[in-house]
């Protein structure tokens, strides 16, 4: 029939042949391809290679990097940290609706919760907040430490302890007639520190546009943050409403 053209069946020999040839010209494309991207390279380079780098660049990109890695670094700790905090959260929740269900029907037992309730918010309360705060322990920081952060407020009862640097890391304790202890670490960029976490509730909280975290647990709480140039973490038996607080009163000397 006129306009019908018959097309002759290849055999596997001759398909394997054409794929072959096939190859044979992709891979001398590719090899033209990568020689003339080479070459305009090493020209590139000859061209480019007396231009000055301005330092501006380089602090840029070292500032960049650090912010980078610290992201990484607190991506990992968050994921593994909320596996545990969603544990605790349950039993938090378990605990919330006990104590509820306890205070409501039960007068005494409700009587007691809230006395302790008071208990606790007056044994940590907290000195007035004011823009000319003295703070007295000053000159007892060591006299190397020509720059550093410092609290101006503390909750009642805590005084000045001790001063140290270890791996240039600067510690500041406090304690009370309790025997019970702040901490708090300044610390650079640059250094690598693991936070205790374990059957811990994990909170994350913005600190002046900067990622933080506070850690809750039984013995001890823990505020953590940074500001581009330092990192900061206050440690101790208070509460986070108090941590916040402390926070929000550092000052650079």
């Amino acid at each position: 029939m006129e306009g019908v053209f018959h097309l002759k069946k290849l055999t596997k020999e001759e398909r394997n042949h054409i794929y072959k040839m096939n190859e044979t010209v992709l891979s001398d494309i590719g090899y033209e391809h990568v020689n003339n991207i080479c070459e305009e390279t090493d020209q590139l380079l000859k061209k480019y290679k007396d231009i000055e780098v301005p330092k501006s660049l380089d602090e840029w990109f070292r500032t960049y990097k650090i912010k980078n890695d610290r992201k990484i670094k607190f991506m990992k700790f968050r994921k593994s940290a909320l596996l545990v905090s969603k544990r605790v959260a349950m039993f938090l929740i378990a605990v919330v609706i006990i104590t509820l269900t306890l205070t409501i029907s039960v007068e005494a037992f409700r009587l007691k919760f809230f006395n302790i309730f008071v208990e606790t918010n007056a044994k940590y309360s907290f000195v007035k907040t004011d823009e000319n705060i003295k703070v007295d322990y000053l000159d007892k920081i060591p006299k190397e430490w020509s720059s550093f952060y410092y609290p101006r407020l503390l909750p009642e009862g805590y005084k000045f302890l001790k001063a140290i640097e270890v791996n240039n890391a600067k510690y500041i304790f406090f304690n009370n007639a309790e025997n019970k202890e702040i901490c708090f670490i300044q610390d650079s960029m640059n250094s690598e520190s693991q936070l205790d976490s374990e059957e811990g509730l994990i909170i994350e909280v913005d600190i002046n546009g900067m990622e933080g975290i506070i850690i809750l647990k039984d013995e001890s709480n823990i505020i953590n943050w940074h500001n581009n140039n330092q990192n900061f973490y206050i440690q101790g038996n208070v509460e986070k409403s108090i941590l916040l607080k402390i926070e929000e009163s550092i000052l650079k000397k």
